[in-house]
């Protein structure tokens, strides 16, 4: 019931594979959702709202405030809900169960994209008018295959709500469901041979590598890296919120210090670089 009311909140607009028509353009996905805009207004207004991650222990109840909160006050920008729960969204993420984040990933993953990755306001405006002038059409349901011809792409999509396959003509067919990150899929000549020799491996959720909590590699037999490291991106299916440079500074400085703690001389020797560095600049 939860889910189907955070469903009914959340649904308006499109997302997913584009297949561009002629001039058109025609989003196609499970539920059509394109990515919400930014409000222009208030786009900067939580910058300096930094919530503390340990009080995200309670996060489902903390969660259900934060619904009701906004359901109670129509004012209440939206937008500023999925903000404020940014700065825990890596603690909430961590305090799911494997069972309870591949029910969120099967059933809100498309809405929290289209939600949190929001689009700047003057391109949320040319989306407008390019659907009111009919250039944009939606359709809802799943794109099943698709065929190139020396013309143009034959498509076959799956609509909601419909047992028939629906066939559609297209010129170009772009994805738009965001990055690979099934690492046994990338071409990455790295990522192939580390997974070859076993010494990476995809984590329970197929949305990165299978990592220690210092982004310490974890090998196919359970062993974790004592050398090889990594973060940002092949962190998501431990973090999930691990994308954008906010959090990957926070990992660069993390996986900094750790790797330097195990090397005291080596930090001695660079606290003496950096101080020589200084004193050249000055000089």
């Amino acid at each position: 019931q939860h889910h189907r009311e955070l469903e009914d909140e959340l649904v308006d607009d499109g997302y997913h594979p584009a297949l561009g028509v002629g001039d058109g353009v025609e989003p196609a996905g499970p539920d059509v959702l394109l990515d919400r805009a930014h409000d222009a207004l208030h786009a900067d207004v939580l910058q300096d709202q930094e919530a503390d991650g340990q009080q995200a222990d309670a996060h489902h109840h903390e969660l259900q405030e934060v619904g009701d909160q906004h359901r109670e006050h129509a004012a209440y920008d939206w937008r500023q809900v999925v903000d404020i729960i940014r700065p825990i969204t890596q603690t909430l993420w961590t305090g799911l169960s494997l069972m309870e984040q591949k029910r969120f990933l099967r059933h809100l993953r498309t809405y929290w994209d289209c939600h949190r990755h929001r689009l700047a306001p003057a391109v949320a405006e040319q989306f407008q008018a390019m659907r009111q002038s009919g250039q944009l059409q939606q359709h809802t349901g799943r794109v099943v295959a698709f065929h190139e011809t020396a013309q143009d792409v034959d498509v076959l999509i799956h609509r909601r709500g419909h047992n028939n396959l629906e066939p559609i003509k297209v010129e170009a067919v772009v994805n738009c469901s965001g990055s690979e990150s099934d690492y046994r899929k990338l071409s990455s000549p790295l990522v192939k041979d580390l997974l070859q020799q076993g010494l990476a491996c995809p984590d329970a959720l197929t949305l990165g590598l299978d990592v220690s909590a210092d982004g310490a590699l974890i090998d196919i037999q359970g062993n974790i890296s004592e050398r090889l490291f990594t973060l940002g991106p092949p962190l998501k299916g431990n973090l999930w919120e691990t994308t954008a440079v906010p959090e990957i500074r926070v990992q660069a400085e993390s996986l900094a210090c750790h790797l330097l703690s195990l090397h005291p001389f080596k930090l001695q020797l660079v606290k003496q670089l950096l101080k020589s560095s200084v004193q050249l600049t000055r000089s």
